[in-house]
């Protein structure tokens, strides 16, 4: 028999930490809310016993979408389908508007309501569990439930299925015998039973940094585990006790929330440390989350039953950095963001001292992003004095949101001037630095010991600027040479050397 390999390390992470509220109850037309989902278009559905109701302002305002005969299970796909297991199989392609009844793999009347009888991957495949006494088998469609394949799974009761590519891990529970997971690497064609999980585990989440955590709704062996290796091992994270754990969601950045017997936690830190999230949720155990690409968060709870959601969004646009560099007569501004949430885009704005603000450029955002981004920006043609520099971040529905000011004094070209080449003595390159004041015709010649011109480097009308060219001195023999700058009336000449 196999042995189950968990590995315990207590360091006793969690915290309280957040003041100012973050829920607000939300009041849809009925009550008791058994699940909540996000769709791929941002929408809210929630399904309590007598209804299937849709919210697309965040919960502010619900409308029916589909009258229920009894309890049912629905899912959401990336691809933008919704369906619902109400006796029939039914899917949406327009956010619940119309419906289309589905086959179902054996008679309507086996549908399993819960936990999660069914699931959909990031490519669209469905996952149905059916009653099949004295067994339940898992089926798949990967035509968006035209045609059904049993996957070969004497199920038991499917309590939850996640995905990460083409990897699928399913688990299961069989009364008075315990948990099994099995695992799929060619997107649910064939199965093997993986090493024993934690006992009384009841929701999965596998995370953007390839972490999978596991909650139990029982803590008598550990309420909160993670696995680093796809679900081979598991490790249980100590010193915390939510009386459960029904849910675990990821929002865009990575953060990890948890549904618990005592409300929500948060971790920003992959797991590193915890914190309750629940300022404003005044009802407990939190049974579902959901989160949508805006970053809102939803809720339902028990005791009573009622459904919350989160005040603000939980994605800004965060800028990480924001510099400006002086390059003669210009000013290269350049900023980086971590995240972006329906970001139109960024005014840069520039001041004098004892002068008003002003837009000199717009930079084109990224929208809704968690990924780093870069952005840059050149003031040209600036002429001496202190100058500020701010971004205003535009969002898509006209708000904004200032950056901090940075300062730079800028000292620009007044007079020509020719640098000493680099390196020197070279073999066989070397660079020569110039400056130009003003627009003139530049010409930079080489010239040997006796006076013959060698080569012509540069010969050509530049405008005002720093300027740099590059000698190949491959074809000339050591000795000393001389390089000329000659601008209008102005002339230098230095010496440089090559040995070979």
């Amino acid at each position: 028999m196999k042995k189950m390999l968990i590995l315990f390390f207590c360091v006793f992470p969690f915290s309280n930490s957040i003041a100012q509220n973050i829920w607000q109850e939300l009041l849809p037309p009925v009550v008791n809310p058994f699940s909540i989902a996000v769709s791929s278009a941002g929408n809210q559905f929630v399904e309590f016993e007598t209804n299937l109701i849709r919210s697309t302002d965040n919960g502010q305002s619900w409308e029916l979408v589909f009258p229920l005969a009894n309890r049912c299970a629905f899912s959401t796909s990336p691809t933008g389908v919704l369906y619902l297991i109400d006796v029939p199989l039914r899917k949406s392609t327009d956010e619940g508007n119309t419906w289309t009844t589905l086959s179902m793999p054996i008679p309507a009347s086996y549908c399993v309501f819960e936990p999660n009888p069914i699931v959909t991957n990031n490519n669209g495949d469905v996952f149905i569990q059916m009653e099949n006494y004295p067994s339940r088998d898992l089926y798949r469609s990967t035509d968006e439930g035209q045609t059904w394949i049993e996957v070969g799974i004497d199920s038991c009761k499917m309590i939850d299925m996640i995905f990460k590519e083409n990897i699928c891990l399913a688990l299961f529970v069989k009364p008075n015998v315990g948990m099994y997971l099995y695992k799929s690497t060619d997107n649910g064609n064939s199965w093997e039973m993986m090493p024993p999980v934690p006992s009384d585990l009841y929701s999965l989440l596998w995370a953007k940094n390839g972490t999978i955590y596991g909650g139990a709704y029982q803590c008598g062996s550990g309420c909160l585990f993670v696995s680093s290796d796809s679900g081979m091992t598991w490790q249980e994270i100590c010193g915390f006790n939510p009386d459960g754990i029904f849910d675990i969601v990821e929002n865009q950045l990575g953060h990890i929330f948890l549904a618990t017997g005592y409300g929500v936690y948060r971790s920003t830190d992959d797991g590193d440390s915890w914190n309750h999230y629940n300022a404003g949720l005044f009802h407990i155990p939190t049974h579902k989350l959901a989160v949508d690409s805006l970053g809102y968060m939803f809720a339902t709870t028990g005791v009573p039953e009622m459904f919350y959601g989160t005040i603000n969004i939980t994605i800004p646009v965060e800028i990480l950095s924001f510099s400006a560099k002086q390059n003669d007569n210009r000013v290269h501004l350049n900023w980086e963001t971590a995240t972006e949430l329906n970001n139109l885009g960024f005014e840069i704005e520039r001041r004098m001292d004892n002068s008003e603000w002003r837009i000199i450029g717009f930079k084109e955002g990224k929208g809704t992003t968690t990924d780093r981004q870069y952005y840059s920006f050149v003031d040209e043609n600036i002429s001496n004095g202190k100058y500020h520099y701010r971004l205003k971040q535009l969002d898509y529905d006209g708000t904004f949101e200032y950056s901090n000011t940075i300062e730079l004094e800028i000292l620009n070209i007044n007079n020509f001037s020719l640098e000493q080449n680099y390196p020197n003595p070279f073999n066989p390159l070397t660079t020569i630095k110039y400056k130009i004041p003003e627009n003139s015709f530049v010409t930079i010649k080489v010239y040997d010991v006796l006076g013959n011109e060698v080569t012509t480097l540069v010969n050509v009308e530049k405008s005002a600027d720093s300027y740099e060219v590059e000698i190949d001195g491959t074809g000339f023999p050591s000795g000393i040479y001389f390089y000329k700058l000659q601008a209008g009336s102005f002339v230098e000449t230095k010496k440089m050397v090559i040995i070979k």
